[in-house]
């Protein structure tokens, strides 16, 4: 070997150990303690933004025993939602099952930080992989997503679905803030199976139904929920996509807020987020 060829390897492995060193400084400087197991640096222009750092806080699940919260307690001390928020009554007809569907892609498809979806029943059927596909693309345009599902109305031995949907996690964006900037905050998926049947407590289900997409932020939140499971008959469709008119009829809620209501801090979007959360950290 020649000395400019072996001047070449040497400034190339010079340089490339300079770049893993400024990346892993990087991810020091920028990400907060406890994020340091991000598999990625964040973006050169990635900002450490204190409102979603909260924000990722406070959805991260912990077990009961780490933290202090007492739900009950919580409940009662809850104030009523004071905005005087837009609502919309999803029927029980075939059209609106139909549109039901088209309402749940259109909100995970437009969030911009935050998904979460509780379900009672999460079928691994067209509409069930339908809204898994969806929460995938969420998560790696950069969404928090969690997702909840009970144990015995989504029974499954392995939940491969749902592990499939965390491998998305693989390749999740960062999450961005406010003002559209990307920040030290990479998307995660969580994923949690309400009270396993292992625990022998048969009775206590979740049969919440519920999406809340960007909870924490006023202007933009949006809530659904209602009796719609997530399956097929659920929204008036066979498995190979004609009408289904002995499916299940029922009804749903949206709830946005008020554009004018954008001051308030109790919002409909913040209750239901939170009380998603405290399903969410107490599951069972």
């Amino acid at each position: 070997m020649n000395n400019p060829e072996k001047y070449l390897i040497q400034l190339t492995l010079l340089i490339a150990t300079l770049l893993l060193v400024s990346c892993a400084g990087l991810q020091e400087q920028q990400c907060p303690p406890g994020s340091q197991n991000l598999p990625d640096c964040p973006p050169l222009h990635a900002v450490n933004d204190e409102d979603i750092n909260k924000v990722y806080a406070s959805r991260t699940w912990l077990p009961p025993d780490k933290h202090n919260i007492d739900p009950i307690k919580t409940g009662e001390d809850a104030k009523i939602p004071v905005n005087q928020a837009r609502a919309k009554v999803i029927g029980p007809a075939i059209d609106d099952a139909l549109t039901s569907l088209a309402v749940k892609i259109w909100m995970i498809d437009n969030a911009q930080h935050t998904v979460d979806v509780m379900y009672f029943i999460l079928a691994r059927d067209r509409v069930g992989y339908a809204l898994l596909g969806a929460l995938c693309n969420a998560v790696r345009r950069g969404v928090d997503v969690r997702i909840m599902v009970d144990s015995l109305g989504s029974m499954h031995p392995s939940h491969d679905e749902l592990r499939a949907l965390e491998i998305c996690a693989k390749e999740a964006g960062f999450m961005r803030n406010v003002n559209g900037q990307l920040t030290t905050k990479k998307a995660r998926v969580q994923t949690v199976i309400f009270n396993a049947l292992s625990k022998f407590q048969f009775n206590r289900r979740s049969h919440d139904k519920i999406i809340v997409v960007d909870g924490h932020f006023p202007d933009k939140a949006v809530v659904l929920t209602g009796g719609r499971n997530i399956a097929l008959n659920y929204h008036g469709m066979k498995e190979d996509g004609s009408r289904d008119p002995a499916g299940w009829r029922d009804l749903e809620i949206l709830v946005r807020a008020n554009q004018s209501d954008q001051g308030e801090r109790v919002t409909v979007g913040a209750v239901s987020e939170a009380y998603y959360t405290l399903l969410f950290l107490h599951k069972g």
